[in-house]
Order: structure tokens, then sequence, then C-alpha cells
């Protein structure tokens, strides 16, 4: 008797750590300034607001993931399939219940009943879809796709193979598969590199780990368009996706204790790295289609984003104007440590990192030191 289960690979439950991780503190954060804060600024409660319904959208679907993980799973045993969604109670049916298999936007394969309902759904890209898939077919049940799937059905396989075609075309498979060998090396030297950086003095870390991110993207335009962050085909390299995500998390923990002003600078940065990605285009004469194009545009804001403190921070050579401050008192926003200074006779609240929060007392002098950076972007930064 054939027997089959379908369940999530492993990839949901680590985005949905991932969003969690990120997003939960931001949703408390955005709690207690809508309760705590925003009512003494009304002007600044709709926006409290939006922030606080989109965190929590957001922590519910990075909570929808890893439940989906652990939970969703379809089991074929013979005739009779069983099928756990990821909320909700487990069902079971037998193989004449359903009476059509949808395949929808190419990924999802919906189960229907005589009545039109829904029996179960799952994902092409979950473990065990395939060979579950043509069993169910095996068994004489008719199978559709839906227009929309059809329609991109008939444009994937032309990209693919006109990206597989201009590929083998200018280098040959040989050439692919030392490069593979040569990338692989690479990234384990990459990922010894940020490991090492945590026994380093502040800036060569901070050197070390803008270094990382913005090497694997240069790696990414000079193998163009080799490299993907996809499931991988013996032409393809992969990119170092989860480095570059843990090291940029790293810089963003960094960035939230610099009180400083970098929106010009984030902006002209993103477009710099924006116009090497064009410039590769039109070297390499692609004519990209806009879904790769647009990923590509979010991973270059991304990393704009949360490089540009540390880059600033590690282009500040000199000493700038320093002053001692006195301390007034503490704020704790979940993640955040604020400091509450007496600068120049007025009250200010500056992020600081938890060790200087907790080194300090109240009516203690601490310094404040004005620095900019080579770009011209000006920080603050408090030490005892």
């Amino acid at each position: 008797m054939d027997s089959y289960v379908v369940r999530e690979p492993k990839l949901p439950l680590l985005i949905g750590i991932l969003g969690n991780v990120s997003f939960i503190p931001l949703y408390i954060v955005s709690i207690v300034y809508s309760v705590y804060i925003s009512p003494n600024f009304l002007e600044l409660l709709g926006m409290a607001a939006i922030f606080t319904l989109s965190f929590g959208l957001l922590c519910f679907c990075s909570f929808y993931l890893i439940l989906s993980y652990f939970r969703r799973k379809l089991v074929i045993d013979g005739c009779m399939l069983s099928y756990t969604p990821a909320i909700g109670r487990t069902r079971s049916f037998h193989y004449s219940d359903i009476a059509q298999i949808t395949l929808d936007i190419q990924a999802s394969v919906k189960l229907k009943s005589h009545e039109g309902k829904r029996l179960a759904v799952f994902e092409l890209n979950m473990l065990g879809s395939v060979p579950a898939l043509s069993y169910l077919e095996s068994l004489g049940i008719p199978a559709k796709k839906s227009r929309l799937a059809e329609r991109l059905s008939e444009r994937k396989p032309a990209r693919v193979k006109e990206e597989k075609d201009y590929i083998l075309s200018h280098w040959d498979e040989e050439t692919i598969m030392r490069e593979k060998k040569f990338c692989r090396i690479i990234y384990f030297v990459l990922a010894a590199l940020f490991l090492l950086s945590f026994l380093m003095p502040q800036n060569l870390k901070l050197a070390c780990r803008i270094f990382i991110p913005h090497f694997c993207y240069g790696m990414y335009l000079f193998l163009y368009p080799k490299m993907t962050s996809e499931r991988t085909d013996s032409y393809q390299i992969s990119f170092p996706f989860f480095l570059c995500l843990i090291d940029l998390l790293f810089l963003f923990t960094f960035g939230k204790t610099l009180n400083m002003e970098y929106t010009a600078f984030f902006v002209i940065y993103a477009l710099i790295l924006t116009g090497c990605y064009l410039l590769t285009l039109l070297i390499r004469k692609r004519k990209e289609h806009i879904g790769k194009f647009l990923s590509v545009l979010c991973a270059v804001l991304f990393l704009s984003l949360l490089s540009s403190p540390a880059i600033n921070a590690v282009t500040t050579f000199d000493q700038g104007s320093c002053e001692t401050v006195r301390v007034l008192g503490f704020e704790r926003f979940v993640d955040e440590h604020h400091l509450v200074v007496e600068v120049q006779g007025i009250s200010q609240s500056f992020v600081v990192s938890g060790e200087l929060s907790s080194s300090v007392s109240e009516n203690d002098s601490i310094t404040l030191c004005r620095r900019k950076s080579i770009f011209g972007v000006e920080w603050i930064e408090l030490y005892k």
C-alpha cells in the first residue's frame, strides 16, 4: 500500500524565527509608544496605530510560519488521506471524495470535494509534494491549472530557458563548475571572518561586517546572472544569503545605538549601489525581468539602510567636539536603552548601549561627543 507524507521544509521555520526576533520587540515598542507617548502628541497617534497594526500582522505571519512547520502536513495512506492545517483540526477523507486537483499559480495544489469545498492545500516546494501529486493523479483524479497558473507556466519556462541559454552561450559548464568550487571556498573564508570579527576591536569588527555583504554583492554582480539565491541548477552558483542576512542583523543592532541622521547618505548610497547593478545589466546586455529586478533593488535598499550607520562610524577620524553633560534619568523601550541628559540646559534623550546605561547613575557626569564622518554625517556618542 502506497503512503506519502507532505510537509513544510525548514525555510518557513527559519523565516518565522527571524521574523519573531525582529518584529516582536518592534511590536511591543509600538504598543508602548501608542499608549504612553502618542496621546501627548495627537498628530503622531495615527502613525503609531499604523505601525502597531503592521508589526502585529508581521508577528502573526511569523507565528503562522512556525506553526505551519510543526503542524501542517498531508498524509496519504493508500486510499485514505489526512490533512492537518497550520491552524485548525485534522480532517480525514477518502480519495473518492476528491472531485478535482487544482494547480494555482504553479505552486499551490488544492484538493476540492464534489461540493466545491477545499479538502487540503499544499505547495509544490513542500517535502514529498511531487510524488504525492503524481500518486493522486495516478488514481484518476482529474487535475487542471487555473487561468493565472497557465499564463505563468507559459512564461516561466521560457524565462528560465532564456537565462540558461544566455549563461551557457557566454560560459561553458566546466568554467561554471570551477567558479562554484572557488565560491564555496570564499563562503567558508567569509564565514570564518565573520566569527573572528567577534574577537576584534570595534572599528575593525565593523569594517569586517561591512566588507562581507558588500563583497558578496560585488561577487553577485561580477558573476551575474549565474549567481542566484533561489534553488540552484548545474549552471548556477548559490549566493550566501543567510551569512549576509545574519551579518546585516548584527549591523542593525549596532546602528540602533548610534544617535545620528543619515537619510540623505542612505538615499545617495542606495542610488550608487543600484547604479552598479544597472551598469552590470548594460555591460552584460541583459534585459532582466521585472521580478528579479525588483528583488535586487529591495536587497540593495536593505543593504544600504543597515550598513549606512556602520560605514559612517568607521569613516569618522576626527575627535569631534566634546562636552560634559549630566544624567537626568533613564528610559527603557524593550531592547533599547535611553539615557536622558541635560545638554546646554535642555533635556535630551539618546539611545545608548546596555553597558553604559547600567554603569551610570542619576546626576552622574558623562561625556557627549559630536563627531562627523568623512561623508559629512554628524553623529553623537555618549561615554563615561
